[in-house]
């Protein structure tokens, strides 16, 4: 199987820090791979709600992820505080990508991912044109 390599991001959008907890703990005895994605989706979230938007449907429509890939580089332990690094990938006309870039408090990278979105009319089901408040949010920092 070819080897996932995910560009850094070039420009952050947002940071934020989470601690890894005794529940996102497999067997393996490190951070396990759902608790990564869950942490994925908290930093999202807090991206978006940072602006005031949000990701389920108060403005009439919903972000949905469509994808997502992860590239382990490190492992993360209990007690871990993680800084999420996130920045912009591709943009259409209704989908986005997002990077993330995750290190731990000595600075070790501990993954990469990108997640695809798609945003959705959530009466229709159907995919719209990204909003521009949710494009506001992508151009902050630009």
């Amino acid at each position: 199987m070819a080897k996932l390599n995910l560009e850094p991001i070039k420009q952050s959008l947002f940071k934020t820090n989470i601690m890894v907890h005794s529940a996102h703990i497999n067997a393996g005895n490190h951070l396990g791979h759902d608790s990564l994605v869950s942490l994925i989706q908290e930093a999202r979230e807090q991206l978006f709600n940072s602006f005031g938007v949000s990701e389920y449907g108060g403005d009439g429509f919903g972000i949905m992820i469509g994808n997502i890939s992860v590239e382990y580089l490190n492992e993360a332990q209990l007690d871990d505080e993680l800084e999420f690094k996130l920045g912009l990938g591709k943009l259409g006309h209704s989908s986005f990508e997002l990077l993330y870039q995750i290190y731990n408090q000595d600075h070790i990278e501990i993954a990469r991912a990108l997640t695809t979105s798609i945003v959705c009319d959530l009466k229709t089901r159907k995919s719209i044109a990204i909003p521009n408040k949710v494009l506001d949010v992508f151009h902050s920092k630009a």
